[in-house]
């Protein structure tokens, strides 16, 4: 009986000491699957932002405490906006440029290999600073003077490639207008001043420079002519009048866009005329874009703003359903969304900037208030507009960011802005 028990005994404690140990050993188990692992950085996005956008940088493990997590561009911390495990987010400060991401979580930093790109807001235009007109344009918050103060010059078209401005108008030659564009500020003459001439639009491709506008010929004619690197390489009809006011550089073609015959919108393919109307209104095209879907223009057709997407043209919509006459000025494409600037008026006097998007139109002021959109840019989502918004009596410079505006010109000074690019 003795042995029995004892036997019961040992056996009861080693069926104890046996669940003792899977206990414990399942109790690892479950403390290692809760543990999380490194933290792991996998992306970021937008790669290409604009001060006040919003990057958002996935990972894994990431330590939700905003006291254990750091975000430097290049050497400047940032502020986070949002955080947990698998995301952090933070806005782009005014302050900031292109550089490397470093992110901290808990004691670990790790690094991105390539760089944030921190682009900037580029705008031409013009503005009176007592009783005198200045041509210049900004870089984010800083300004340039194209022309040197007092001469009577103009620019209306922009364009950045590599970090240079360059800008396209005209200046002066003696009492003639000439065709002109401006590299960094350094002007250069494309006519010689025996005719009239003006430069409306202008492409930077590599190292080539293609330039649009005209020249007046000795007959009185507006002939609408293309440059390229300073050299004529294509001009207009004659007969009775032409004007190239934009150009554009898609697959190694060259497109050209404005007005032929006197009255007929049209562009130009390698120097073959596409008629968008048939003249029997005044029409002309301002703005042309390329993709592979087609040529995409916008511009106006006697009293309305119209929308040509290859051959086929719709007049666009009015914001106020009175409109007696509006005009399309500027097209951005992207994410297969068409937006375009412009503005209209219902009574002749006072006009209103308009943006469509997808043929919607929206009023970017409140009715009275007399304003104008002449460029459009679009990135990460954001529209930009530029243009011009009159307010205590007279036009400021101003560009529109989803909506909402913001003065580019001085407080108290008349100007207007003819273009508006975003680049590095």
């Amino acid at each position: 009986m003795r042995s029995i028990q004892i036997i019961g005994i040992k056996t009861s404690l080693c069926i104890c000491l046996l669940s003792l140990i899977l206990f414990v050993s399942c109790g690892k188990d479950d403390d290692t699957i809760d543990q999380p692992g490194s933290p792991v950085l996998t992306d970021f996005f937008p790669k290409s932002v604009l001060p006040g956008d919003t990057v958002t940088v996935e990972g894994e493990n990431f330590d939700a405490a905003l006291s254990a997590t750091k975000v430097v561009l290049g050497t400047e911390e940032i502020n986070i906006t949002s955080l947990d495990d698998s995301e952090i987010r933070f806005v782009v400060p005014d302050n900031a440029s292109t550089g490397i991401l470093h992110i901290t979580s808990g004691d670990v930093t790790m690094d991105f290999s390539e760089s944030l790109a921190v682009l900037s807001l580029y705008f031409l235009g013009q503005e009176n600073i007592n009783n005198t007109t200045h041509l210049k344009y900004w870089k984010n918050n800083a300004s340039f003077d194209l022309a040197t103060v007092g001469i009577s010059e103009s620019a209306v078209a922009m364009d950045v490639s590599g970090g240079d401005v360059y800008t396209a108008g005209d200046g002066r030659i003696s009492l003639k207008t000439t065709a002109k564009y401006w590299v960094n500020g350094v002007g250069h003459d494309l006519t010689d001043g025996s005719f009239s001439a003006n430069a409306k639009g202008i492409r930077v491709v590599g190292d080539d420079i293609y330039i649009a506008g005209y020249e007046v010929n000795e007959n009185g004619r507006f002939v609408g002519k293309l440059w390229k690197n300073g050299t004529v390489i294509f001009a207009g009809e004659a007969n009775p009048r032409s004007i190239f006011y934009d150009v554009e550089i898609f697959q190694g073609s060259v497109y050209v866009a404005g007005y032929d015959e006197g009255l007929k919108a049209t562009y130009w393919k390698d120097g073959v005329a596409v008629h968008l109307t048939n003249g029997d209104i005044q029409a002309r095209v301002d703005d042309i874009k390329i993709t592979e879907e087609g040529v995409f223009a916008v511009g106006f057709e006697g009293n309305s703003a119209m929308f040509w997407k290859n051959t086929s043209g719709t007049a666009l919509a009015s914001a106020s359903g009175s409109a007696q006459s509006s005009r399309a000025a500027s097209i951005f494409l992207d994410e297969g969304n068409v937006y375009i600037g412009g503005s209209e008026t219902a009574s002749g006097n006072v006009w209103t900037a308009l943006l469509w998007k997808n043929g919607e139109p929206t009023a970017l002021t409140a009715p009275g208030i007399n304003s104008g959109v002449s460029s459009v840019f679009v990135i990460n989502g954001n529209v930009y507009c530029g243009g011009f918004e009159t307010a205590t009596g007279s036009a400021k410079g101003t560009y529109w960011r989803n909506g909402v505006s913001s003065r580019v010109t001085s407080a108290g000074n008349y100007g207007t802005l003819f273009s508006l690019v975003v680049a590095e």
